[in-house]
């Protein structure tokens, strides 16, 4: 035995073992060796293949590239030729499939000077369809990476290696350092996604938290692209920096959404705070010469005891007031939809109130020979409610009732249960059918601003009715039957506290000083000649005398040096306005301790976050215009009583002091 057989032979056993094959082959590549393994690989029996050539195996399409391997290699110097991974030959096995085989061919001269070849081969058919698979999920990465947009990147710190792929592949081309990497990123974030990326970056880094956030990069064509970005470093066991793995995402399709909403909402704000000074704009200039009109029919009846039946002066009175009910309704969907918040919610004697239905319908039904009746199941409670909200609500609805109700009756009912009021109008009228009821409260529920023209006529009152009712926490239901009748009812959550005795306006001075015989005095700031008059006609009615200046400079000079017992302010004023004014004279009662004195706003301003405006500079109440005499006397019995319990309480700090 040759040399090179016994080597064959030590090849053969070591190879046996595993997936590997040896084949020794004469010059003419036929087969005189054919190990264990071999047989494994190809599938074929010694007995079956020695003698044979290795071409036989070599499947036909593949033959020419064989052969090209071959007789390079055999023409060659060349001791030994390795065909690999990239180079591979497929062999035949005996069931006609294909096995792809490594081989790796050396060439043996022996002493006959002829050549002897030995093969050592491998079976990779497992590691390609391996690698096959992985290269075909990384396509299918790459292909679902690209199609969200997305790119992914790695920095191996080990190697100083950056590698990604994905959208901004082109962008990324020339950073294939991590420093390169930085550079870029940081040339192309705009300046408030610098810092942000920067801040998360050592934040991350102190504490770990992955890296999450949104930023800007410029790019080449002046353009902005928006990103989402998540990272994280990896660390050894050691603590040590081995790699930086993250992903971008392309958002900024839905970032110019965004911004296109925003801008949207900008100017739908920026639209309804100028509605909002528009109405407010109307509802001081109209509420100005309805303050004199009002003014001057309860001048006639404070001093005139036969004004109150002259039917000329009540259909005044009553134009005047339906005037201004509409002005409320139009400012009280406004001041819906601006979601304030009640702060004028007051206690409310149900038993006067229902008095004053009684005064403002009942002429009114008889005179459409209808009959109209209040059932009062509350007279023993008062309920704290905002009043005027209160009034609007049911002035709507009893005002629909008796309008679409041609005979019969119109009974509005008060009730109480655990979680509030209850009031319910119903009528004998026209009724509503079942699909246009469904109409009506579907358009209610869907915010719409009027019903349908076929309800032309219970629009604005209706709608204003439901806003406030939502707006109070409360809901309203309808049931109607046609030709038979409507049931609306109302409920308020509220709380009720038994009814003691109504409060009678009592106002007094504040200097306890004084004689018992000294007559109130007032400072009235008001640079309208009217409301002037107004004003001092209602305080001369109560035997309270009176000093009028024109704007809140003169005001607040007039408050210093005089010795009044309260103030009225009206808001909008030449020199100083009665904000200011205000604000100033509450300055000086602290420097120079002087007892608080009551500033009650008089003005036309009647939106309820005006309102909270003029409580907040120092005010102790507001009154809207056009004035009721009984409405300014309970607000000033009212501050008087707020200005009382705030001197005491700071007499008893002072004194604890």
């Amino acid at each position: 035995m040759t040399a090179i057989e016994c080597d064959c032979y030590m090849l053969e056993a070591l190879m046996a073992i595993d997936t590997f094959g040896l084949i020794l082959l004469n010059e003419d590549l036929e087969i005189l060796k054919f190990s264990d393994g071999a047989e494994k690989i190809i599938g074929q029996k010694k007995e079956a293949v020695i003698g044979r050539s290795i071409r036989e195996f070599i499947p036909f399409e593949y033959k020419t590239q064989h052969e090209k391997y071959i007789s390079e290699f055999i023409d060659s110097d060349a001791e030994t030729l390795k065909i690999t991974r990239n180079h591979f030959i497929p062999l035949m096995t005996l069931n006609h499939e294909l096995t792809k085989a490594e081989f790796t061919i050396s060439k043996h001269r022996v002493s006959s000077g002829h050549f002897l070849y030995s093969v050592i081969i491998k079976d990779i058919s497992d590691k390609i369809k391996l690698e096959e698979d992985v290269e075909l999920s990384v396509t299918r990465l790459r292909s679902a990476i690209n199609a969200d947009e997305m790119t992914i990147f790695e920095i191996d710190y080990e190697t100083q290696k950056i590698s990604y792929f994905g959208i901004m592949e082109e962008l990324f081309a020339n950073a294939d350092t991590p420093d390169k990497f930085k550079e870029l990123i940081f040339q192309r974030l705009s300046k408030e996604s610098a810092q942000k990326v920067y801040d998360a970056f050592n934040e991350h880094l102190k504490n770990k938290i992955p890296i999450s956030l949104e930023m800007e990069l410029l790019l080449d064509n002046n353009t902005s692209n928006w990103f989402n970005v998540y990272a994280e470093m990896l660390y050894d066991n050691y603590g040590k920096r081995i790699k930086f793995i993250g992903a971008l995402k392309n958002i900024t399709e839905g970032k110019i959404q965004q911004f296109k909403i925003e801008e949207g909402i900008k100017k739908a704000r920026e639209a309804g705070e100028a509605k909002t000074k528009l109405l407010a704009a109307v509802s001081h200039e109209m509420r100005t010469p309805l303050n004199g009109i009002f003014g001057g029919l309860q001048q006639l009846e404070l001093f005139n005891s036969n004004a109150k039946d002259n039917s000329h002066i009540g259909m005044i009175e009553k134009s005047a007031k339906r005037l201004l009910s509409v002005v409320d309704e139009i400012l009280g969907i406004e001041n819906i939809d601006e979601n304030h918040e009640d702060i004028f919610a007051k206690e409310i004697s149900i038993d006067e109130f229902c008095e004053k239905m009684v005064q403002q319908y009942d002429p009114y039904c008889k005179t459409k020979k209808l009959r109209f009746n209040i059932i009062n199941n509350c007279e023993q409670y008062n309920i704290n409610l905002n009043q005027h909200q209160l009034l609007l609500i049911v002035e709507n609805l009893v005002q629909n009732a008796i309008k679409y109700t041609p005979k019969g009756s119109v009974n509005l009912v008060f009730d109480r249960n655990e979680k509030g009021l209850i009031i319910e109008i119903i009528d004998t009228g026209i009724g509503i059918n079942s699909e246009n009821l469904g109409i009506i409260m579907q358009t209610l529920e869907n915010g719409d601003d009027s019903l349908p023209e076929s309800f032309a006529g219970s629009g604005i009152g209706l709608i204003a009715a439901y806003r406030l009712i939502c707006s109070m926490g409360g809901n309203l239901e309808i049931i109607s039957i046609p030709n038979e009748g409507t049931n609306m009812r109302i409920n308020l959550p509220a709380k009720f506290r038994v009814n003691t005795g109504n409060k009678v306006c009592h106002i007094q001075h504040n200097d306890a000083n004084d004689e018992d015989d000294h007559v109130a005095c007032v400072l009235i700031a008001e640079d309208n000649d009217t409301n002037q008059a107004v004003l001092k006609a209602f305080m001369e009615a109560m035997d309270i005398k009176t000093n009028i200046v024109e704007n809140g400079l003169e005001a607040l000079n007039a408050y210093i040096v005089g010795n009044y017992d309260f103030v009225l302010m009206d808001i909008k004023m030449p020199e100083m306005d009665g904000k200011e004014a205000t604000q100033r004279i509450r300055h000086y009662e602290q420097v120079n301790n002087i007892p608080r004195r009551p500033i009650i706003a008089v003005t036309a301003n009647a939106l309820p976050h005006q309102m909270e405006e003029y409580l907040a500079c120092g005010m102790d109440a507001v009154v809207t215009k056009p004035i009721s005499a009984s409405h300014l006397y309970q607000a000033i019995d009212d501050a008087m009583e707020t200005c009382d319990d705030i001197n005491n309480q700071a007499e008893k700090f002072a004194a604890s002091a």
